[in-house]
């Protein structure tokens, strides 16, 4: 909520295990570090570790928390580009689909119009 990077140095007992092929054991520290752009939280990134993270390299997670947000933010975006490409791509078709309909039934009217014309023409010649 706070959107500001967080460095646990006391983790619960039962927050976390760290397992791997030579067994699992509770992390000594836990650095907590929102992915955010533009004031904007996109997301969380925890690490935790066995040994404190010396300053430069939470300067470093920073960063690359960054670059991730950054990429994050660009995927999304890209996204929602595809998406709307794909309802404007629908839409184009659906309107090309009315257009042929109501060509067919202009083409039909004026059929319609000309044999109500000949009709009409031999009515009036009977008369």
């Amino acid at each position: 909520m706070e959107a500001a990077p967080i460095f646990l140095t006391e983790v619960p007992q039962e927050y976390i295990q760290i397992t791997s092929g030579l067994g699992d054991a509770r992390p000594n520290n836990i650095f907590i570090v929102p992915l955010k752009q533009n004031d904007e939280v996109i997301g969380v990134m925890e690490l935790a570790g066995f040994e404190v993270l010396a300053t430069y390299k939470q300067e470093l997670v920073l960063r690359i928390c960054d670059a991730i947000a950054a990429t994050l933010i660009s995927v999304m975006r890209n996204e929602k580009t595809r998406k709307l490409l794909e309802e404007t791509q629908l839409q184009a078709e659906q309107l090309r689909a009315q257009e042929e309909e109501m060509r067919q039934n202009m083409e039909e009217m004026m059929a319609t119009q000309e044999e109500m014309r000949r009709v009409n023409e031999a009515l009036e010649a009977n008369i």
